[in-house]
């Protein structure tokens, strides 16, 4: 039965690490520092779109048109603004996703009580025998469930992890946002998107927790009392479509926002 609390446990884990900010911490900080080291780097990436933009210009022979050099001005004032203010985007993003999540997941509740609490009533229909087989049947399941709930906490710190990197790494490719055409705001706004998309991960594990819970509490309706084994194995089974759901929660995001 002490599986079914540290699901339950973990589920709590991985909701308070999707709705706690990254914006605070030591984590952060290093993200943060990071993201100033590269910078620079990222400004000579800039410079070097630049001479490219530059050289493409002198080769059409179009450096005589004031409207080539007021372009590219415009794009390099905007590239070097890009550098600084995508860490504001990021923050908008984040905090937009992160008020979805905390809507959703106040309203999940913990189910292991409720569990333990017919698990038990069902032994104490049982006699001394009847409950160490029973228990050695349905004890593969009760790890199966434990083991569910580490896989979840994973992938909520996974997560964590990938928003920090994303803004660690930020300027590098806004710093490709001068280039002409489509590629350089193509590949901003790919990974504004890949951002955004690791956001709505967050969204769509809090909502696979929260159908969770309503699957097992509809079990425990059906149930009741009286079918250990039914309920072990339901049990199990929404564990196992937790899992599923958390860990496909992130291509689910992508496909979505076409990240």
């Amino acid at each position: 039965m002490s599986f079914v609390e540290s699901l339950d446990k973990s589920i709590n884990n991985a909701s308070k690490i999707l709705t706690t900010t990254i914006f605070d911490g030591e984590m952060y900080i290093i993200a943060n520092n990071i993201r100033q080291v590269i910078r620079p780097i990222a400004i000579s990436i800039l410079g070097l779109c630049f001479v490219i933009e530059f050289l493409k210009v002198l080769i059409n022979a179009d450096i005589l048109k004031w409207e080539t050099g007021v372009k590219i001005g415009a794009k390099l004032t905007l590239t070097y603004v890009a550098l600084d203010i995508s860490s504001l985007l990021m923050e908008a993003i984040y905090a937009t996703g992160n008020d979805l999540i905390t809507n959703v997941a106040k309203t999940t509740s913990n189910v292991s009580s409720l569990v333990n609490a017919n698990l038990r009533a069902s032994l104490e229909r049982l006699n001394v025998v009847e409950v160490f087989a029973v228990l050695a049947s349905v004890g593969v399941a009760f790890i199966i469930v434990w083991l569910s709930g580490i896989v979840i906490l994973v992938v909520a710190f996974a997560r964590t992890i990938e928003l920090l990197l994303h803004i660690a790494v930020a300027p590098i490719p806004c710093a490709f946002l001068i280039l002409e055409s489509h590629r350089g705001s193509s590949i901003v706004w790919k990974f504004i998107m890949s951002f955004a998309a690791k956001c709505l991960q967050g969204f769509f594990i809090v909502l696979s927790i929260a159908l969770y819970n309503k699957l097992v509490r509809d079990v425990l309706d059906i149930y009741g009392t009286v079918d250990l084994a039914s309920i072990a194995g339901n049990l199990v089974l929404g564990a196992v479509i937790l899992v599923v759901c958390v860990v496909k929660s992130g291509t689910l995001a992508k496909q979505i926002l076409d990240a």
